[in-house]
């Protein structure tokens, strides 16, 4: 391994997202540890797999069987849902690009989980609709929904 890999190497460890270089039909040939401990496999178990291992059934859809530049939305976080080892689905947050070295293209996909900034989001809505002592909705969410109506109360 030459200097500018291992430096590629050492520069995917430091990020806290799940970092993955795939071939063009989505089998894993490198992952980072955040994949690791995202996902819930050892890199040992990780490569090798292909994408529709890693996430459920019900998405596979917009899966491809080989990727090409046109069909990634290269610049933008795409919602998606990924499934850990333990069977467990979590809520994600995709970019994925095309990239050639020499004659051979890869597909790199930086993953984020998105569990808990969903989780902070929820609590958020609740505050800012619900009384938290009664549970009832409170005063804004009761004039956001009146302001909906197409009939007048009045």
């Amino acid at each position: 391994m030459d200097k500018t890999q291992e430096l590629i190497l050492k520069i995917m460890e430091l990020s806290i997202d799940a970092i993955f270089i795939d071939d063009t039909s989505g089998n894993v040939i490198q992952c980072n540890n955040a994949a690791e401990k995202m996902f819930g496999y050892n890199k040992g178990e990780m490569i090798g797999l292909n994408i529709s291992d890693l996430i459920p059934k019900d998405d596979y859809a917009y899966l491809k069987p080989t990727y090409k530049k046109e069909d990634l939305f290269e610049n933008e976080y795409i919602p998606r849902r990924n499934i850990r080892k333990d069977g467990t689905v979590f809520p994600t947050e995709v970019n994925s690009k095309i990239v050639t070295v020499g004659d051979k293209e890869y597909l790199i996909a930086f993953v984020h989980d998105m569990t808990e900034e969903n989780k902070i989001k929820e609590r958020l809505f609740y505050l800012s609709n619900y009384d938290e002592l009664t549970a009832l909705r409170n005063r804004r969410a009761i004039l956001s929904l009146l302001s909906t109506q197409k009939e007048s109360f009045c």
